[in-house]
């Protein structure tokens, strides 16, 4: 849509060249429906390994607190005064219905979850106020909420040192399905169609004579 208004005369048109139905704009680029299928997989890779995440970091955590706890039986020193750390592993469908009931534009991607339904209702009914509270896009651009990790910690009954690790795992895993999945897959038709056209990088930053608007390079 950027250089239709830049180079009209190159680019008669901000047709998206994925679906050729809608305007290829910021927003949609992260909603483009020929897309959706392999965005499911990528968020459902990327929930799947949550657990495995939280457990790795949960057996790490752990086996520091015990050795932290025998060093100072040891030495005759007062415990450790953090608490041992726990880990609750969550059903995909509930941690798929958590993430619905949070990110604005996952529901257009995700399945639907029987077993998290009970979650879906009682976040609407306690915390009304937390609904859509992030959007797919801030995911894909590899930004990390500082509440996520709240939302994590108290989903899986866990620390914060553990919910963090698992937070970032998961936006890196989306972070990166993103730029290679959407975005480089996306660009890379883009380059096709523009040789198609015999459009260069040079000609692209010269204005043309049909440019409209105020535009700087």
């Amino acid at each position: 849509s950027y250089m239709k208004q830049w180079r009209p005369d190159l680019y008669p048109t901000d047709t998206c060249r994925t679906c050729q139905e809608e305007q290829e704009d910021t927003r949609h680029l992260w909603n483009c429906f020929n897309t959706m299928e392999k965005q499911l997989e990528g968020w459902t890779d990327a929930i799947a390994a949550t657990n495995r995440d939280g457990k790795r970091a949960h057996a790490k955590a752990h086996k520091q607190w015990l050795k932290a706890a025998k060093e100072a039986r040891e030495l005759g020193r007062p415990a450790p005064n953090q608490k041992e750390p726990t880990f609750t592993p969550q059903k995909e469908d509930i941690i798929w219905t958590v993430l619905k009931a949070r990110i604005k534009g996952l529901t257009g991607i995700c399945r639907d979850g029987n077993n998290g339904e009970d979650w879906f209702d009682r976040l609407r009914e306690e915390e009304p106020e937390k609904q859509w509270k992030w959007k797919t896009q801030d995911f894909y651009q590899g930004l990390t909420p500082k509440s996520f990790t709240e939302e994590w910690k108290t989903i899986f009954k866990t620390t914060a040192t553990i919910a963090r690790y698992m937070v970032g795992r998961f936006v890196n895993a989306i972070e990166e399905f993103g730029r290679t999945e959407i975005w480089n897959k996306r660009c890379k038709v883009t380059i096709e169609w523009e040789r198609e056209n015999g459009i260069t990088s040079m000609s692209k930053r010269v204005r043309g004579r049909n440019c409209i608007g105020n535009h700087r390079p």
